[in-house]
């Protein structure tokens, strides 16, 4: 709503209580300079402009921005609402399009946890075959008192066939565990220090583990994957 006072006629009916801004009337006689300002009155803010008109009279014009005020007060409320629901959307959205693109890696990895569990299943029993027919073989060939060079190559077929089996139980054991939280009861309190003094040497030329330290060192795991 605009109001308007004009100066030597005092204020018009439609003006509000506290108009006209004398100051700013004998700013503009004195200046001749236009000035505008906000003014609160009554707990409402106007928008004042005084200037001198083409005739040389001064006028001072009132603007209740009340509505202005609040249509501005809601719009930013809109805004806010609007971008909520924008942030939202944009999340679920990219946890949606996330769990997709995740997916196919996902089922991937079970695959690949499939197939090393399937084929350590099939390797494991003609490794160990192969592991328990070469300790006979070593054992008959020192037995028989075989040339240094035929009992060194038994000795290393053996060693080889047996690290063969440590492998094929790491996989199956690793995909084991990794295979869901079901596995989680597998774990236990492991005391390391008395796993590292009961380690000893199983194969020719391998190195005794390290002195082990006086003092506990305790985790919850699987002592199978540390051996």
């Amino acid at each position: 709503m605009h109001l308007a006072v004009r100066a030597g006629r005092g204020p018009l009916p439609n003006a509000p209580r506290g108009f006209p801004v004398r100051a700013d009337l004998d700013r503009v006689r004195r200046t001749r300079t236009a000035v505008e300002r906000t003014v609160r009155r009554d707990d409402t803010v106007y928008l004042v402009r005084t200037q001198a008109r083409a005739d040389g009279k001064v006028v001072q014009a009132v603007f209740d921005m009340r509505f202005q005020l609040a249509d501005r007060t809601h719009l930013w409320s809109a805004l806010a609402v609007a971008e909520a629901v924008g942030l939202v959307a944009a999340a679920l959205t990219g946890a949606v399009l996330g769990r997709l693109a995740v997916a196919p890696l996902a089922d991937a990895l079970a695959r690949q946890r499939r197939f090393v569990t399937d084929a350590s299943h099939e390797l494991r029993t003609p490794v160990t075959q192969v592991h328990t027919r070469a300790q006979l073989l070593a054992r008959q060939a020192a037995a028989e008192e075989l040339p240094a060079a035929h009992r060194a190559g038994l000795d290393r077929l053996v060693g080889s066939a047996g690290r063969l089996g440590e492998v094929l139980d790491d996989l199956l054991l690793s995909a084991s565990l990794t295979a869901g939280p079901a596995r989680l009861s597998q774990r236990r309190p492991v005391d390391l220090v008395a796993l590292a003094r009961g380690r000893r040497p199983s194969r020719p030329g391998q190195a005794a583990p390290a002195r082990a330290c006086s003092t506990g060192v305790r985790f919850h795991g699987v002592g199978a994957r540390l051996l």
